[in-house]
């Protein structure tokens, strides 16, 4: 999409719960989606994902200790798939000589960091989801 323009990307089904301060990111074609509070300010855990092909949401099963309800929390997602950031970038030869330097993070996941937990109290954990793959 390059109209600049904000457009409305109705789902095929409706989310199973509204959501604010929620954490999200995108990975692949899937919108992941983690806690936040719902209508009555209750801090809530459930996972899921929006797969924006096909506009359905499903719920993400844990295999180990889910994360906590958490509301205000960030994530963020960290793949090694080398993309292309900036085609028409010049760069100059001392550019690129430290950009080969940069080490590509090992882990492939989603990374949490912060929020409040269903005590109201903050936190500083910082939690990592593994991406199957």
């Amino acid at each position: 999409m390059d109209t600049g323009k904000w457009s409305n990307n109705k789902p095929a089904q409706m989310l199973m719960l509204r959501r604010k301060h929620h954490a999200s990111c995108v990975v692949g074609n899937s919108l992941i989606v983690h806690g936040g509070m719902n209508a009555n300010y209750t801090v809530i855990s459930n996972f899921i994902s929006y797969d924006l092909r096909f506009k359905t949401w499903d719920e993400i099963e844990c295999e180990s200790q889910p994360l906590e309800p958490l509301a205000g929390h960030t994530f963020i997602a960290v793949t090694n798939n080398r993309r292309k950031v900036l085609p028409k970038m010049v760069m100059s030869e001392e550019s690129l000589d430290n950009l080969k330097q940069i080490q590509i993070i090992g882990d492939e996941g989603i990374y949490c960091f912060g929020g409040i937990n269903i005590h109201g109290q903050c936190t500083n954990n910082i939690m990592y989801f593994e991406l199957n793959t």
